[in-house]
């Protein structure tokens, strides 16, 4: 038997607040919410209690993999197994404890981690869209024909509306399931009410690159000229030089101390 009660008072007085409000619950185990409703004008409080009698449990986010043979490996070379001498009810325990003990630590030592992989769901339809694309995409490199380039906008502009409408459908979903009273539904409408500032699509040598393919491709061919050697071997550059060292006149002559002793006479 347990006593719920929420966690905070019900009734305030002039010098006193107190919890009035109960409830007694006995071998319930599914989970449960108490809250209270300020929405009355007297010194009362109603307290909302809410049984999720309708519950499933949660899977874990997290994937592991175990490799089976460390794990038998691992209890035949880590483990001395030895005749047991069972006398008493303290000794199976004993001997129940250590075999547990052995098998959790040849599962652990034989268990690892797996990433899950965090990409968005991509409808059936989006994705054939998309290895289309990418096909016309490259046979638009090769062949620079206008009609298949036509065809790519299309099939992009598709993509790009259908991503739109899952995208708007996924979002109405998570709106209609969120909570109104735990805050959850205010803090999602501020975060989408806040402006996210745009970040430009990168411009090409074939225009704007709006596709992720076609962003990566933009991207490549400018690190490749970033990176590329310059040409030292520029012949109008060259001939520019030597004409302009031909055409200059000769150098002065040297300034002598004649010179400037005659220059300095008439200051005297």
């Amino acid at each position: 038997m347990e006593i719920l009660a929420p966690p905070s008072p019900t009734r305030f007085g002039f010098n006193s607040a107190t919890v009035l409000d109960l409830a007694v619950i006995k071998d319930f185990i599914l989970p449960f919410s108490i809250i209270f409703l300020p929405e009355l004008y007297s010194d009362h409080n109603p307290v909302k209690f809410t049984f999720q009698l309708k519950f499933t449990t949660l899977h874990n986010s997290v994937t592991t993999h175990t490799d089976w043979t460390k794990f038998q490996n691992y209890l035949k070379n880590q483990i001395d197994y030895r005749p047991l001498k069972i006398n008493s009810n303290t000794d199976i325990e004993i001997a129940v404890e250590k075999f547990t003990k052995n098998l959790q630590n040849a599962h652990r030592f034989a268990t690892k981690t797996v990433k899950k992989s965090t990409a968005t769901y991509i409808h059936a339809n989006i994705k054939d869209l998309i290895k289309t694309r990418n096909k016309t995409t490259k046979a638009w490199q090769i062949l620079r024909n206008p009609l298949i380039e036509t065809e790519l906008n299309r099939i992009e502009k598709l993509i790009q509306k259908l991503d739109q409408n899952s995208r708007q459908k996924d979002q109405t979903e998570e709106l209609e399931a969120l909570n109104r009273e735990d805050g959850k539904l205010w803090r999602k409408a501020k975060i989408m009410r806040k402006k996210a500032q745009k970040i430009p699509a990168p411009l090409g040598e074939n225009g704007f690159a709006y596709s992720d393919s076609i962003k990566a491709e933009t991207i490549a061919i400018s690190l490749e000229k970033q990176f590329s050697l310059n040409d030292l071997s520029h012949r109008e550059t060259e001939d520019e030089v030597k004409k302009s060292i031909e055409t200059s006149p000769p150098p002065h002559s040297p300034i002598t101390k004649l010179i400037i002793s005659n220059a300095f006479s008439p200051l005297r």
